[in-house]
């Protein structure tokens, strides 16, 4: 595993990127139903799946751009290690939603 520093930084771009595609798509559906009820937080389970893999893409495209790929394999770890760093708080937080989905009914 890369150092707690790499890996706060990592999953810390994960969540900025994750939020940042939350709140256009909330944005895009509220302006859908503007005249109608609020719109949800909660997609399709497809939909959240890709949103996820949208953010792993995101965090690898984002590691090249900085060069941190490179770095990571110098200092002896995977490479992946960056696309699942980045994707991990996407997926905790869509389970998250998810589950409180679910609960509320």
């Amino acid at each position: 595993m890369p150092d707690r520093l790499i890996i706060r930084a990592l999953l810390f771009r994960g969540t900025v990127m994750w939020v940042g595609i939350r709140a256009m798509l909330a944005l895009v559906s509220l302006a859908r139903h503007l005249p109608r009820a609020p719109a949800t937080l909660r997609l399709a389970p497809g939909a959240s799946v890709f949103l996820v893999a949208i953010v792993a893409m995101l965090a690898w495209v984002d590691a090249e751009n900085r060069n941190e790929t490179r770095l990571i394999a110098n200092l002896g770890v995977a490479p992946w290690t960056i696309t699942l760093l980045g994707a991990l708080p996407a997926a905790l937080a869509e389970i998250a939603i998810a589950i409180a989905a679910i609960a509320h009914g």
